[in-house]
């Protein structure tokens, strides 16, 4: 009888594994963009700055689209994905848009970037570090009530999703 569950559990991992890194990561693109539209999930976002809310209309559906769908470069160009995420979290939370679940696709891409990113990584850790620090100052200059040691808390998670990307690498 364990055999039989173990080999229910088995056939369906080994079909999986067997698809091309490009199917995988479509599937996992698709199943962060359902997770990010479920309202049930919407308190489980990130939010950073603080800013005053704003109604989440058809532009906010669209960038936390920008958020997930790009996780299917993760893999076969990490960098160009996490450009991309990063760029739309940004705008996100610029226009103060409510939590989304959405926004856990910039810790996915960054744990990526550090785990697949071969060529130019230091490169890519100044351009995201630069790219943070004026998303903080932006965020502080239009009225956002988070305060330098919250910036820098939410930086070091940030580090730290890289870092176990990097850790799993080698």
């Amino acid at each position: 009888m364990l055999n039989a569950v173990a080999e229910r559990f088995h056939h369906p991992l080994r079909r999986w594994s067997a698809r091309g890194v490009l199917a995988q990561d479509a599937g996992l693109a698709a199943a962060f963009t359902v997770l990010g539209l479920l309202p049930a999930l919407a308190a489980n976002g990130l939010r950073l700055g603080d800013l005053p809310l704003h109604r989440a209309g058809p532009l906010a559906v669209l960038l936390a689209l920008a958020q997930c769908l790009p996780l299917v470069l993760r893999r076969r160009w990490p960098a160009l994905g996490l450009a991309l995420v990063a760029c739309a979290f940004a705008a996100y939370q610029l226009l103060g848009y409510p939590r989304s679940f959405s926004s856990a696709g910039l810790l996915l891409a960054l744990y990526a970037a550090g785990a697949y990113e071969a060529s130019f990584r230091r490169e890519l850790i100044a351009g995201a570090t630069a790219s943070y620090v004026v998303l903080a100052v932006a965020l502080a200059g239009l009225g956002g009530t988070e305060r330098p040691i919250d910036y820098a808390v939410f930086y070091l998670a940030l580090c730290a999703c890289w870092g176990a990307g990097v850790f799993v690498r080698s």
